[in-house]
């Protein structure tokens, strides 16, 4: 018996599994909680695979409610269980041009625990790491320049 209890990413991240590595950041939640919703396709980080692979396995599923898992969690249980698939999944973020996956993997890099989570990934896969961290670094996204110009003048007085 290989115990299969879990989600689905966990079961495909196990030793005795066949699933390709390259493919395993989509059985992640938080990615097909992002992709039912109606989020973009992928960036192509995924072994040249990317996007729709991503929107054919998950309109399979997306009658399902989303799941409020952080990406961050996910990453760090694939960087447990196969560092291969988390840096696909790091890649698959990274190379999206979606700007609401980045949006969500901002707030979730608000949450609780998600420092724990993130130095785990420093520590078991930090190619992954590296990109994720990358992502959270990188200038933010602008909306519209013109809407709170900053002042010409100013009364010090």
């Amino acid at each position: 018996s290989l115990g299969l209890e879990g989600i689905p990413m966990e079961i495909a991240a196990m030793a005795a599994s066949n699933y390709p590595n390259h493919l395993m950041y989509l059985l992640a939640p938080s990615f097909q909680a992002f992709e039912a919703v109606g989020g973009g396709g992928g960036g192509g980080g995924g072994g040249g695979q990317g996007g729709g692979i991503a929107r054919a396995v998950v309109a399979t599923s997306s009658l399902q409610k989303p799941s409020p898992r952080s990406v961050f969690e996910d990453l760090s249980l694939l960087c447990r269980r196969n560092h291969q698939a988390a840096v696909a999944f790091a890649n698959e973020i990274v190379g999206t041009s979606s700007p609401e996956l980045k949006s969500k993997v901002m707030y979730d890099s608000q949450q609780r625990h998600t420092v724990d989570q993130l130095t785990a990934v420093f520590q078991a896969a930090p190619q992954a790491a590296a990109n994720v961290f990358h992502l959270l670094v990188s200038d933010p996204h602008i909306q519209s320049k013109g809407h709170h110009p900053i002042s010409t003048r100013a009364n010090l007085g």
